[in-house]
This record gives C-alpha cells, structure tokens and sequence, in this order.
C-alpha cells in the first residue's frame, strides 16, 4: 500500500508545485506593474509640482500681480 501511495503523493506534490509557481509568477508580474504605476505617479507629480511652481511665478512676475498674463483681455 505505501508503494502504491508513494506515486500519488510524488504527483500531488508535483502538481502543488506547479500552481505555486504559477500563482508565484502572477504575483510578481502584478508587484511590477504596481511599481511600474507607481513610478509613473512620482513622474507626473513631479511635472505638476514644476508646472504649478511655473505658473505660480509667472503670476508674480506679471504687472499688477492680479493673475491676468500680459496680452490677456482685462
């Protein structure tokens, strides 16, 4: 009966084996994309933050200081 048992287990081990480094391959795919995400977000938050510290400036440096760009209708 253990020999029997021995080939059945082999093969269930086996199989597990498999589905974990399926599930194991799809997790780290997804880790990435999130990282992948992620930089992205640090990229477009740094290029808002310049913008904003663009326009902030112009603002400042514009006569009057009330936010009109020169050449702007009143």
């Amino acid at each position: 009966m253990a020999r029997d048992a021995e080939p059945d287990l082999h093969g269930l081990i086996t199989d597990r084996r498999t589905e974990l480094e399926l599930q194991a391959e799809k997790l780290s795919q997804q880790l990435q994309d999130v990282r992948d995400e992620l930089e992205e977000l640090t990229v477009a938050e740094r290029g808002a933050r310049r913008l904003a510290e663009q326009l902030h400036a112009e603002t400042r440096t514009t006569p009057g200081g009330d936010g009109e760009q020169q050449g702007d209708p009143p």
